[in-house]
């Protein structure tokens, strides 16, 4: 299956399930400057199609936050929350088995990388999900 509806209905499901935060889909090379979510194509594998349909890509997801405050625990904190709703939407997406045109979506979470701080006041961090796809 091809990479770009399995990123679309991703980013449906995470758009409807973290609220209010503004969740994209791509990006750019800009730091962000507010809370947000921006949802990022890694590679994909495609099976060999004489033998099995299915397919695996690859999915980073990034959660920002913004705070001026010299207490960098405030930063911390929302970032902390805001990703711990990332990772419910995750997790539900892997447990609902997700449909996306006729096919079942199964995701792992990978990991977290944190953004090391070179960013402030912006913080940010990186999730790694691996998204595997069959038909259904």
């Amino acid at each position: 299956m091809n990479w770009y509806p399995v990123l679309d209905g991703f980013h449906a499901h995470l758009q409807a399930s973290v609220g209010s935060v503004p969740v994209s889909l791509g990006g750019d090379a800009k730091i962000p400057n507010a809370s947000g979510v921006i949802i990022l194509r890694g590679p994909s594998v495609y099976g060999d199609p004489r033998r099995s349909e299915e397919s695996t890509t690859q999915v980073w997801v990034e959660c920002w936050e913004y705070s001026e405050n010299s207490d960098f625990s405030v930063g911390y904190s929302a970032l902390a929350a805001l990703e711990e709703k990332v990772v419910d939407a995750i997790r539900s997406f892997a447990m609902d088995g997700q449909s996306i045109s006729g096919y079942r979506a199964r995701a792992k979470l990978e990991g977290v990388e944190g953004d090391g701080d070179v960013f402030r006041p912006s913080i940010g961090s990186r999730l790694s999900v691996t998204i595997h796809m069959k038909p259904a």
